[in-house]
């Protein structure tokens, strides 16, 4: 073991360097590959030993003293998502409070920095310490308790101080960071960034391959992450469906609800839609239905409750409609009415998440820092697991204790069978990382799960691609993106999601909230080539090697408009990947 000369929250701090990180590395070799081969800029990476799991990515002292980096100036690039350069340095602005969204912008007394703004109130699961929201139960300088830091050679797991894992990230680069992850298993054998994966993945709240069906109230609405907390009844937070929609409850859609199919709407029980209805089949309740925006419907509209558009209502020529005060818009518009499936679930467009686990259970980064893939097959071995840039492959998760893996860079994690615990598993990451998550199995327990970070949770994304899907009966703290195509999404406890959760089947018997950050639009710009600013960005117009048309959808142009073979701007909504619409030539979840 090399002698440690940083501790570890100074690492994360110094290497993330302005620039946005070091040439993505190609598929099939590792980050040690490239450290030897000259692809990655030397970063002066430390051996990790047992001091450095007392340190903390949210803490403020730490962020504040971090050494300064020589290749970061203020006349240099801008820093990542979630960075400001503050005199020379990247700091994480996102939870620093003493430069909460930007630099010297300190937050008052009582109050805490959460994505990038100050406020009163820590999101669900965290608790304010020092001016920062942290997790009591895996944060080793406030674990159980603020301010109770854990000694040297232990981490926080479960609240508790336990033996943390002893790894070398001195086998990686992770200047800047780390390079931007690429994935392999892709029939066609090219690597993909994981930018480019989640920025296609996850345009709704919720999307679900086939039903949604619930009995208690829904809720969704949206933030920006990278503009400040979120607060309740926010626009945003779309819901796809591509089969029926069922909800005997109340439910509150803070986007659009777009149904692909003419099993179309069940309800029995008040229904608001805060955008736009798209429905392809017809729309017949004896309840309340509330759409602020227009509707399209292919089909009828009969109520014998009220039903109100506050914008136009676009039905075919031979549908009926009811009269009003029952049914009420600003015009009635008869004209062919064409609804496709929202949720990307034909056989072609689902990820081959098996295959993606499979490629990197023999292609990661394991050997570099010394790191077992049968490290959580037992209950002996450490709980506590700190992972520095790259790829890294374990063969399951179980166990009976507390489990808490935290990523300090651009990492990935390819997990070959499930997630099945009978105790608290956290995977969680700094607000200088990015954590994408490939789970081959399904994720099936009776014990909370806390993924990710309500603080910024478009930086979290995890695939599960077993039939049983992802399935929960405890209450959870979830603050990432979920992509679970082949199974359901079922809990029997309240589920609050910040974030965004694609299902093969969404079905719960509680209440859900789920609060989509619209930042994992922006998921691409840690990709090549970078996407320019605004909300979901818009690529310059472009062709491949040899002069072939860049795009052939919307979804190779990060959700913004194909025309002619080439990403360019929008010129209607029709030009988007739904449900994103078109405001002044780009597509966005939220117009304005």
């Amino acid at each position: 073991m090399k002698t440690k000369t940083l501790s570890w929250m100074t690492t994360a701090i110094a290497l993330s360097a302005c620039s946005g990180g070091p040439s993505p590395i190609e598929d099939g070799s590792t980050a040690a590959d490239a450290q030897r081969d000259g692809a990655s800029q030397p970063d002066g990476s430390i051996a990790m030993d047992a001091a450095l799991d007392a340190a903390t990515a949210t803490d403020a002292a730490a962020l504040d003293t971090a050494t300064n980096d020589s290749a970061n100036t203020d006349a240099g690039p801008a820093c990542p998502t979630y960075q400001s350069l503050c005199n020379g340095r990247c700091i994480a602005t996102s939870v620093d409070p003493n430069n909460c969204g930007g630099c010297d912008v300190r937050c008052a007394a009582g109050q805490v920095c959460v994505s990038n703004g100050c406020t009163s109130v820590c999101p669900s699961g965290l608790t304010a310490c020092g001016g920062t929201c942290v997790d009591l139960q895996s944060d080793s300088a406030h674990c159980g308790a603020c301010a109770t830091a854990c000694p040297a050679g232990q981490g926080c797991a479960g609240g508790r101080c336990t033996t943390a894992a002893i790894l070398d990230p001195s086998g990686v680069s992770c200047a800047g960071g780390g390079p931007p992850v690429q994935i392999g298993g892709f029939e066609s054998g090219a690597a993909r960034c994981s930018g480019d994966i989640a920025t296609v993945a996850f345009r709704w709240a919720i999307c679900s391959c086939r039903d949604l069906q619930m009995s208690a109230p829904l809720v969704t609405d949206g933030f920006d992450s990278s503009r400040g907390p979120h607060t309740p009844g926010q626009l945003g937070g779309s819901v796809g469906v591509n089969n029926r929609f069922s909800n005997s409850n109340v439910s509150n859609v803070g986007g659009s609800l777009w149904v692909g199919t003419e099993m179309g709407i069940g309800s029995s029980a008040p229904q608001t839609i805060r955008q736009e209805l798209h429905l392809d089949g017809s729309l017949q309740t004896s309840n309340t239905f509330s759409v602020a925006a227009e509707g399209w419907v292919n089909g009828n509209v009969l109520t014998s409750s009220t039903v109100s558009f506050g914008g136009a209502l676009r039905v075919p020529a031979t549908a009926m409609v009811a009269s009003p005060p029952a049914l009420t818009y600003t015009r009635l518009v008869r004209e062919p009415v064409t609804v496709p499936d929202p949720c990307d679930c034909a056989p072609e467009r689902v990820l081959p998440i098996g295959n993606i686990v499979t490629h990197h259970a023999t292609r990661n980064d394991n050997s570099a820092i010394g790191l077992d893939a049968r490290h959580f097959e037992t209950d002996t071995t450490p709980r506590r697991v700190d992972l520095p840039c790259g790829r890294y492959y374990f063969t399951r998760i179980q166990g009976s204790t507390p489990i808490t893996i935290v990523a300090h860079g651009r990492t990935a994690i390819f997990i070959g069978g499930d997630i099945a615990t009978s105790n608290l598993v956290t995977i969680t990451l700094d607000p200088t990382a990015t954590l994408d998550i490939f789970v081959a199995g399904s994720v099936n327990t009776s014990a909370p799960l806390r993924f990710g970070s309500p603080n910024y949770p478009a930086l979290t994304r995890v695939y599960v691609g077993g039939a049983q899907g992802f399935q929960v009966s405890n209450s959870s703290d979830l603050g990432a993106n979920f992509y679970v195509p082949n199974g359901p999404v079922r809990s029997s406890a309240p589920l609050e999601v910040f974030g965004a959760v694609f299902a093969g089947t969404f079905e719960t018997s509680n209440r859900v909230s789920v609060h989509y950050d619209r930042q994992v639009l922006r998921a691409a710009d840690d990709c090549t080539p970078r996407i320019p600013t605004g909300d979901a960005g818009v690529p310059d117009a472009q062709t491949r090697d040899g002069g072939a048309p860049m795009c052939s959808s919307c979804r190779d142009c990060a959700n913004q408009a194909c025309i002619g073979g080439q990403c360019g701007m929008c010129r209607t909504s029709a030009d988007c990947c739904a449900p994103l619409q078109c405001f002044s030539g780009r597509c966005v979840e939220v117009p304005g």
